[in-house]
């Protein structure tokens, strides 16, 4: 994975997003995955439901289902991967609020990226964070 393009290109890592996190919490089927990205590429309009179903054809779980989030359009991971990189973690932990995003999700995701970026090395991140 590409630490750069993920801070530069929203369609990118908002795909990486739903391919490495989103969706690894127990119990998920392993099709929602591909069905996301899928659903990613081709959905226009923000019709991200319609766009899942024709890749998905089990139960979509509506309501812990992060693709199927109203607030998925305005999903920017690579927004939240700069705000991580200018130590705003609470902040960047609030951005990335979706149905079926919980907490443990949110930190796994913060945790890989702190390490990507090398903040660790760099003694950035006070413990407070």
């Amino acid at each position: 994975m590409e630490i750069e393009r993920l801070k530069q290109d929203k369609y990118y890592a908002n795909k990486m997003f739903f391919y490495y996190w989103a969706f690894e919490r127990q119990g998920t089927p392993m099709g929602f995955k591909i069905a996301a990205i899928q659903t990613i590429d081709t959905a226009k309009e923000g019709n991200y439901s319609t766009e899942f179903s024709k890749y998905y054809k089990g139960k979509p779980n509506k309501r812990n289902n992060p693709i199927l989030d109203k607030r998925i359009t305005n999903l920017d991971i690579a927004d939240i991967v700069c705000t991580i990189e200018q130590k705003n973690v609470e902040e960047a932990f609030n951005k990335l609020s979706l149905n079926g995003i919980g907490q443990k999700i949110r930190a796994f995701f913060i945790r890989d990226i702190v390490y990507l970026l090398k903040l660790e090395e760099k003694n950035t991140i006070e413990f407070a964070d």
